[in-house]
């Protein structure tokens, strides 16, 4: 950011398409609005706010263009349902670890690592990713479903209360993460929340997928 601040180059959207993905978008417009060396009252600043905006108004609309398309239409049923296990585990497992990061180790936490610790919003986001993700276990078609017309009931049920005892125990206190890791009660607070979803992952590739017939591989976030 400082680099292209620096820049003589007059920003636009379709010029920072051509630059490195940190500057193109939420993390870059956080920078610009809450970062302690950002001044929007600079010229400067206030022209790459604006290409940054108009950047990721293109990548939302490019987003949403993708999403029209269902990858799963013309699948078989068993292979959608793997195919949709897969998306949410794979979802799960990158939420802990943007989790896993402002937790650090007992004792010696690291709330720089937390996702927009500038706006302190990083607990509005993990709300939305738990509840995003309940969704998608209850959309129809999707593994709840699935789980039922097997009927594993219990499990189905068992991982339902589950996802909603996630979502209820993220703070909504309104204190945020960068604050709360730095005392033993909130840092407990959010070790609950880690545990609680460390064991949503557990039961989704273990007696979920089992009940399914489902084989759960390594994931993109495994670096393997």
């Amino acid at each position: 950011m400082n680099a292209l601040l620096a820049s003589d180059t007059s920003w636009t959207a379709n010029a920072l398409a051509d630059q490195s993905v940190a500057v193109q978008g939420v993390g870059a417009m956080e920078w610009l609005l809450y970062d302690r060396q950002a001044d929007l009252t600079l010229p400067k600043h206030c022209e790459v706010a604006m290409a940054v905006s108009g950047r990721l108004q293109q990548s939302a609309t490019a987003l949403t263009l993708a999403w029209q398309k269902n990858p799963w239409l013309g699948m078989p049923p068993s292979m959608a349902t793997a195919e949709k296990l897969g998306a949410l585990t794979h979802q799960l497992d990158y939420v802990l670890k943007k989790l896993a990061g402002p937790l650090g180790k007992p004792g010696f936490p690291n709330p720089y690592q937390g996702e927009a610790w500038r706006s302190r919003h990083s607990l509005t986001l993990l709300s939305e990713s738990i509840q995003a993700m309940q969704v998608q276990y209850h959309a129809e078609g999707g593994i709840e479903q699935a789980l039922r017309e097997r009927g594993n009931h219990q499990v189905a049920d068992r991982v339902s209360e589950h996802w909603q005892l996630a979502y209820d125990s993220v703070p909504k206190d309104g204190e945020p993460l960068f604050d709360r890791l730095n005392s033993v009660p909130g840092y407990r607070d959010m070790l609950t929340v880690y545990n609680n979803l460390e064991y949503l992952k557990l039961v989704l590739g273990g007696q979920v997928a089992q009940d399914l017939g489902i084989v759960v591989g390594f994931n993109a976030t495994d670096g393997d």
